[in-house]
């Protein structure tokens, strides 16, 4: 008997009295640590023995313990669960005459999972322990709530398997141990459910699908330890977290993320109660068909409280298609392809998943789901083109192996023979990764579980992707790499072709997809596909090795799987990009996947075109350009519908044929103009500009919507529309433009495009000089005005080139500046020169900017005051007593007089656009007046108080006539 802290044996005798006496206690928790568990230690709160197990031989006495601890980390509680293993000592005898068995440790405690949950009293005590089954070591413990977990300790590591099934069997009753044969081994462990019977555990699952203990309980139950539902981790077929250890053994495909469906989502007691619930009203349906409060009965039940894989009708549906057949054979060998109870099985279930959408369709869930569970909606149909395609899958076989029997002229040659099928050994390798990550399949033959397992047919690309190398190796005949590549080939299109046509039969039933990736758009899919394409790809290129009507056949295929193949990949990839969940470097890989399968099928074709070509004795241009179109005719419709634009264009180009190309055209509608747009690019690259905007005379919306990503064509364009004045303003924008042309958006393209240039200074210049000559021809404006402010803008080109001479490595010299960039860079660069163009700059603008820039100008009059020692000046001309011309042409040179002379004098550079003198004169005529003046920025000098009358003489010197100039004395305000 077990107690909260020792275990007890009695002995009792029923005759002739009923006695009960006390053999020997043996204490389990106490402060004792050598002969159990030592309590009051660090960390623990409450230490419950659970159950114990007695071995055959009665000889190991096996323990089942729980011990509460606090986390001192985060403060919260968690349990410990253990396994306490004790032996016999040697019997001791007492003086008294008892005998008293005394038991040791057999070994230390073996922790089984260091944190789980904390779980209620009732739930604890409700565990059972079973001990001795195989392998040797292992123990299953059983909880109240109907699971099974089986604990391996080997060494001094331990592992947890869970006992689950591929549909609902309901709770584990019991377990026990099967006899064996041999005395001295280990039987196995089976377990009683409560819905599907007895089924045994393998000791290779056990082996094999162990995990390491992960954080998490032996039940069923939420956490509770602050962990919501929807935190809950999904597990491993196996049933626990993907978090856990990992198996480094041959078993590592179990661990791959191939398919995020080979495994189940831990489901509540509620979920449970919604399931059964669903199961009976749906059996009802097909006994009565009727579905009366059906709806309001699972709404209640929770039934619409989860979404995706764990909601009970998604589960619900994959039970369905999942479902074994009890009365298949489970013995080992490549017959079992050849019973016909497979497609009746098959069959049986499609008619089953038919009944259960009625169902959903008639108690109204079906429109519940679509409105608020739209991926379980979406994972139900699928499990229907699933499950059809694995019947078209199976006819496939069917034909493969008759065909095959009729070559070998005998049903038993076929059947021996159909194991060098490819289609064969890819289910296979399905099989056998299916096999493996379910312990109940672990007896069943591979090819019954591939057909067995209908929702996760996504695996068949994957072992594809994975195994390909291994179905067709390349030690075997070409010959034979070329007809297995064309079985696959001809398998994958079977199973995308059969679940399209499933989604187009059943449209009216699928939920809005917007953010949902259907399962033949899914990364898995679509690189199994690459894969066999690439392979066929690689084939094609042994042209020296494969007669032509090998390649003819190798062709025919690859023609069909590429349109199955860049389907799923569009959609994959656009879905993607619709949930923002991936970005530029997913359409990349889309587009060079789709132009390379496009490119190698267009040589491929011209090969083929030209051997055809070479076998008609009489010959005609008509006659080459139709061989060039039949042979091309499926490529281009192919393209049409996935944006292969690239591969259109070839084809329209090497037939020089313009009347396809202007079709293509007119049907190739898509974003960015569609092929019209790649059409026009391709001639703008070619620079036949001419040939350009002749064809978007037909095109004219293309056109537009082309010419606002080039906007140095939009002149063009309008001078071709006799637009002279609008090509002259877009010219002269075009030419003084800071940035490049907004780019489009990704989603907007259908191929990567080459970035924008910025124009070079030769091209800001012709497209001055051309809207300069486009103003002149439109006859009807009023043109002079615009072509001196182009003129000035050329002035204004030309005095960067020289000014950015100057800077260090001709840094910045190709980006145009803003004018009071160029000017600030004059006085950055500090000289007499710079000085002196920063005037002309300002001289080219417009008198809106020298207004708009007052304080700029000013500091360029201080920095041509700068560029003079007036000082020296001064004193030369008090002590040599300058003349008149003396004083001129001293003065002449001084960045003060040129600056003036520039601005203000009747030779003064732009005498269009206003006047220096609105914005700052060089003397103030009214002392009164509050406005600056060139004399007022000049008194801030420091040399001003002596030499300021020569820097006045100056300025006004050099706003005057220089023949016959008198000097005046020009007085300063400071006399």
């Amino acid at each position: 008997m077990l107690t909260d802290c020792d275990i007890h044996c009695f002995t009792i005798e029923p005759y002739p009295d009923l006695t009960v006496s006390e053999v020997w206690q043996h204490e389990i928790v106490g402060t004792d640590g050598d002969s159990g568990i030592k309590k009051d230690i660090a960390s623990q709160k409450q230490i419950w023995p659970l159950d114990l197990q007695v071995d055959d031989q009665g000889k190991v006495i096996t323990v089942l313990v729980a011990t509460i601890c606090m986390d001192r980390a985060s403060s919260s509680s968690y349990t410990q669960y253990s396994l306490l293993t004790l032996q016999h000592k040697s019997e001791m005898r007492f003086a008294d005459g008892r005998e008293e068995k005394v038991l040791e440790k057999q070994g230390p405690i073996q922790v089984i999972i260091p944190k789980a949950r904390v779980e209620d009293k009732d739930f604890l005590f409700s565990m059972r322990l079973r001990v001795g089954g195989r392998p040797p070591g292992s123990a299953i413990i059983l909880s109240g709530d109907g699971t099974a977990t089986v604990c391996y300790c080997h060494g001094s590591s331990t592992r947890l398997y869970k006992f689950d099934l591929p549909y609902d069997a309901g709770k584990v009753l019991d377990a026990s141990v099967l006899s064996s044969t041999d005395e001295h081994e280990y039987g196995a462990w089976t377990v009683l459910t409560e819905k599907a019977g007895v089924w045994a555990i393998p000791e290779k699952a056990v082996v094999l699908g162990g995990v390491e203990p992960p954080e998490r309980s032996l039940s069923r139950k939420n956490s509770s330890n602050e962990r919501s539902t929807r935190d809950e981790t999904r597990v491993t077929p196996y049933g626990v977290d993907r978090t856990a250890g990992r198996e480094n053994s041959d078993i590592q495909n179990i661990e791959d993320k191939g398919n995020p469906k080979m495994g189940f989502t831990r489901q509540t007691a509620r979920d449970e109660e919604s399931e059964a619930l669903l199961g009976q009203l749906f059996e009802g349906f097909l006994l009565s068909g009727k579905v009366d409060g059906s709806l309001e009965k699972l709404s209640q039940s929770g039934a619409f409280d989860r979404d995706g894989e764990a909601n009970v009708f998604a589960r619900k549906s994959k039970s369905i298609v999942d479902t074994l057949a009890k009365h298949w054979t489970t013995t080992r060998g490549a017959e079992i392809v050849a019973m016909t109870v497979i497609s009746s099985q098959l069959v049986e279930k499609q008619q089953k998943h038919e009944n259960f959408l009625h169902f959903l369709a008639l108690s109204k869930c079906h429109e519940e789901l679509c409105s608020k569970q739209r991926h379980s909606l979406q994972i139900i149909l699928e499990n229907g083109e699933k499950l059809a395609a694995m019947i078209q899958l199976r006819e496939l076989q069917n034909m493969i192996n008759q065909n095959r029997s009729a070559r070998f002229g005998s049903p038993q040659a076929g059947s021996e023979d159909q194991v060098s099928c490819a289609l064969w050994d890819l289910i296979q390798f399905v099989g056998e990764r299916a096999r493996r990550n379910t312990v109940l399949l672990m007896d069943r033959d591979n090819a019954e579980v591939f057909y067995s397992k209908v929702s996760e047919l996504e695996e068949v690309f994957y072992c594809l992707n994975r195994q390909l190398e291994y179905i067709i190796r390349a030690d075997q005949p070409l010959g034979t790499q070329l007809q297995r590549a064309c079985e696959l080939s001809n398998a994958c299109v079977t199973i995308l072709q059969t679940a399209l046509d499933y989604k187009n039969e059943h449209q009216m039933w699928y939920p809005p997809l917007e953010g949902l990736i259907p399962w033949h758009s899914q990364t898995v899919v679509c690189n199994g596909l690459w894969c066999i394409a690439s392979f066929m790809l690689h084939l094609l290129t042994e042209a020296s090795r494969i007669d032509i009507s090998a390649k003819s056949d190798i062709y025919t295929h690859l023609e069909v799987l590429t349109e199955v193949l860049l389907e799923a990949c569009a959609g994959s990839t656009f879905a993607k990009l619709e949930r923002e969940e991936e970005n530029k470097g997913l359409l990349n890989e889309y587009w060079t996947r789709r132009d390379t399968i496009f490119d190698s099928l267009y040589r491929q074709a011209k090969e083929f075109m030209e051997a055809e070509i070479q076998g008609i004795r009489e010959r005609t241009e008509a006659t080459d350009e139709d061989i060039f179109r039949n042979r091309c005719s499926n490529l281009i419709s192919i393209a049409k519908r996935h944006a292969g634009y690239k591969i259109m264009w070839k084809i329209c180009y090497d037939l020089n044929d313009t009347g396809l190309l202007r079709n293509l055209m007119h049907e190739g509608v898509g974003p960015q103009g569609g092929f019209s747009y790649f059409v026009f690019q391709q001639l703008y690259d070619m620079k036949q500009f001419s040939k350009l905007l002749r064809l978007g005379e037909e095109f004219q919306d293309e056109l537009l919507i082309f010419l606002k990503r080039h906007s140095d064509l939009v002149w063009l364009h309008q001078v071709f529309l006799h637009q002279f004045s609008s090509a002259s303003d877009t010219l002269h924008t075009l030419a003084l433009s800071q940035d490049e042309e907004s780019m489009t958006t990704v989603e907007e393209r259908t191929g990567p495009e080459p970035e924008d240039v910025q124009p070079t200074f030769a091209d800001r210049k012709r497209f001055l000089n051309l809207s300069k000559i486009a103003y002149v021809a439109d006859k009807d404006a009023d043109s002079e005005s615009k072509v001196k402010r182009i003129e000035a803008d050329l002035n204004l080109l030309k005095l960067q080139e020289e000014i950015t001479k100057a800077l260090p490595n001709g840094e910045a010299r190709n980006r145009l500046f803003r004018p009071e960039e160029l000017i600030e860079t004059c006085l950055n660069i500090q000289g007499r020169w710079t000085a002196i163009k920063a005037f002309e700059v300002f001289a080219w603008t417009s008198s809106s900017f020298r207004e708009n820039h007052r304080s700029l100008l000013e500091e360029c009059w201080r920095n041509a005051a700068d560029q003079d020692d007036w000082d020296r000046h001064h004193q030369a001309s008090t002590n040599e007593g300058w003349s008149e011309e003396e004083t001129l042409q001293n003065l002449r040179n001084t960045a003060l007089f040129q600056a003036s002379k520039r601005c203000y004098g009747p030779t003064r550079v732009n005498t269009f656009d206003g006047d220096f003198a609105q914005v700052l004169p060089l003397r103030r005529e009214n002392p009164e007046d509050s406005t600056s003046s060139v004399e007022d920025v000049l008194m801030s000098h420091k040399d001003f108080a002596e030499a300021g009358k020569l820097m006045l003489t100056a300025i006004m010197l050099g706003c005057v006539e220089e023949e016959g100039i008198v000097a005046e004395e020009f007085s300063s305000p400071m006399e």
